[in-house]
């Protein structure tokens, strides 16, 4: 069985900026001067993984990492277009992971261990880890074999082009057009994610709950709400997982019940700003002191 890991790399890194005068993917991890990147493809070197690709338009991520594959992809708007475009490169096992995440050894060995039809790894929003701990909810990376194929290019374009209509003036009208040409799929999507089954506040003072005609009439008189997951990882995982964005207590975001998702409760994280960064270092400092303490005297 053939296995492909593909780092995506192509983020416009709006919330990094120019931060240390280099992309969030060349941030430097410690005294080292190893990049975040280049971290996961030194992990990668040592795995049992057949090819390993970069999804990149940057030259200096190209030049920065060595003995891999780079896709140049088509289009990079939204992290779902990146990762569409990389389809031609899917094996019998394909393993996406973002290029801007600084992986534990734990949760990259989970990764790579996986063999479900398809899995994310990341913090639910509904999980004890952003609930109590108060660990911003995330997905860093998903994995899937090739029975699945179909299903991801297919989500992946679905949430590519809700989020084009959504930066291009509007959603309900495009997806109306394209239920009206005998292509549900955008409407049904549109309806099930961004319109909550939940009466007004006063009548469920009075006992009312949830009910489809609510998301009916919502779909009719309001905007579309949580439209910001389109385009990004969550909004595949949620289509894949089929999961109801309102189907939670009090009508928030559900607990992972599907199999779906790996809760990741450690020290992965993404690196998305510069607050993030400086946050991670000084983690990653304690971290390593930690550990040398812990190597000095053994138990």
């Amino acid at each position: 069985m053939r296995t492909v890991a593909i780092i995506t790399a192509a983020g416009n890194s709006n919330r990094w900026g120019n931060h240390l005068n280099a992309v969030k993917q060349l941030a430097p991890i410690g005294s080292s001067g190893q990049t975040v990147i280049g971290r996961i493809v030194e992990m990668l070197r040592f795995s049992d993984v057949d090819d390993v690709f970069v999804a990149t338009h940057d030259d200096k991520i190209i030049e920065s990492v060595k003995n891999v594959k780079i896709i140049r992809p088509q289009n990079c708007k939204y992290l779902s277009e990146t990762i569409l475009s990389t389809h031609a490169q899917w094996a019998d096992r394909t393993i996406i992971l973002l290029g801007d995440v600084f992986f534990s050894e734990a949760c990259f060995e989970s990764i790579l261990d996986c063999q479900d039809e398809v899995k994310f790894f990341g913090v639910d929003r509904a999980s004890k880890a952003a609930l109590e701990k108060i660990k911003r909810p995330e997905l860093y990376a998903f994995s899937f074999d090739i029975s699945a194929k179909e299903i991801i290019k297919r989500n992946l374009k679905l949430n590519s082009t809700l989020a084009g209509f959504r930066d291009n003036g509007g959603l309900t009208l495009p997806c109306l057009k394209k239920a009206a040409a005998n292509n549900f799929d955008y409407l049904k999507t549109l309806y099930s994610i961004s319109y909550p089954p939940k009466p007004p506040s006063i009548l469920r003072k009075l006992g009312f709950r949830r009910n489809e005609f609510w998301r009916i009439y919502r779909s009719l008189v309001s905007k579309p709400r949580r439209t910001g997951l389109y385009g990004k990882l969550w909004g595949l995982y949620v289509c894949t997982a089929s999961i109801d964005t309102f189907g939670g207590t009090d009508y928030k975001w559900p607990a992972d019940k599907n199999d779906f998702l790996q809760q990741i409760d450690d020290f992965t994280q993404d690196v998305d700003s510069k607050e993030d960064y400086d946050k991670f270092i000084e983690q990653f400092a304690i971290l390593n002191q930690a550990k040398q303490s812990k190597e000095s005297f053994p138990a």
